[in-house]
């Protein structure tokens, strides 16, 4: 043991325990936790999606998918193209899920070309700057 260290001493076994001081960490962020790729995601909006009935199979396999594909900010720079290529689907029925995700609300168009995925949804990225503070109090990502 080194100097610095302590040591406990349990009364009834006489058994030694090191006790070490550790350095005072940096505040952990998301990404430093879990990695680069993570999206969080409300469970309040996973439970309405469950029990929707508006939505088909086909919808959240494009759903998952944009959602695995989203770059922080909840930017998805994707053509319907691609996503019908890396999925394997007809464009028309990865078209048809857009529509249906846009209608539902999930998906936010933005330009040039790709979607946003609502912030009330869920969030990729540092949320940090990205809080708003409704009328009734409660705070919401804009």
């Amino acid at each position: 043991m080194k100097s610095k260290d302590q040591v406990l001493v349990d009364a009834d076994s006489g058994e030694l325990f090191e006790l070490r001081a550790w350095p005072k960490l940096r505040r952990r962020t998301i990404s430093m936790l879990y990695g680069p790729n993570w999206t969080a995601v409300r469970c309040a909006a996973m439970v309405e999606l469950a029990r929707g009935r508006d939505l088909r199979g086909a919808d959240y396999r494009v759903l998952l998918f944009l959602l695995s594909e989203m770059a922080p900010g909840n930017h998805i720079a994707l053509r319907p193209i691609d996503v019908a290529r890396a999925m394997g689907l007809r464009p028309s029925n990865v078209g048809r899920s857009l529509g249906r995700l846009k209608e539902r609300g999930l998906l936010i168009d933005r330009v040039p070309f790709g979607w946003r995925l609502h912030p009330e949804f869920g969030w990729r990225g540092d949320p940090t700057g990205q809080v708003a503070k409704r009328k009734d109090g409660s705070l919401v990502l804009v």
